[in-house]
């Protein structure tokens, strides 16, 4: 369907979670961009998640001290703590299935052509200057919540609205009709 599109399709936009995309991408011979909306600190922490288990820094274990440095992501050993990682990073063994799964996903990202990511180099700029090591084509578009509000900020509203999550204009043509129904006529 995509290979006989008119026009061609020219590049997938993935969801970096989904490594599925990537296969299905590769298979019909068409690039694809992996887009994850997490910051680019967590983004690396994922995948680092194989180099905490080897140095055994994974898993969390219990109560333990919360406060102690994870050393063994580059970048982050003196500042990430056990407590800044993900709650499934306290799963009770290495080999328990979300945590191999998500550390696949993230792992898998740099199979792709690029990636997207919802941060800007002024925030992030270290990190991703390690991150770049393993995917060289990081594009930073955020943050996106800022686009989304100079998209629905109109010149002669104080405010931007009603939150959205389209970058399309809402059609709220219907309200008017709904409001000249006569109450209780609509179910």
């Amino acid at each position: 369907m995509l290979v006989n599109s008119k026009p061609k399709v020219d590049c997938i936009i993935g969801d970096g979670v989904l490594g599925l995309a990537l296969d299905i991408a590769d298979d019909l011979g068409i690039p694809i961009i992996q887009f994850r909306t997490i910051s680019a600190c967590s983004l690396w922490a994922y995948f680092a998640i194989p180099d905490m288990i080897h140095a055994g820094e994974l898993p969390i274990k219990g109560n333990e001290d919360m406060d102690r440095l994870i050393t063994s992501v580059p970048g982050m050993e003196a500042f990430l703590r056990c407590r800044d990682l993900p709650s499934f990073c306290r799963a009770s063994d290495t080999k328990d299935s979300i945590l191999q799964q998500l550390a696949q996903e993230t792992r898998k990202n740099s199979e792709a052509h690029g990636l997207l990511l919802n941060t800007f180099e002024d925030l992030e700029g270290p990190i991703l200057s390690h991150m770049r090591t393993k995917f060289p084509k990081i594009y930073t578009i955020g943050p996106l919540n800022l686009h989304l509000k100079t998209r629905l900020f109109k010149p002669d509203q104080t405010s931007s609205g009603p939150s959205s999550n389209s970058f399309r204009e809402v059609d709220r043509s219907c309200l008017s009709w709904l409001d000249k129904q006569p109450k209780g006529s609509l179910f």
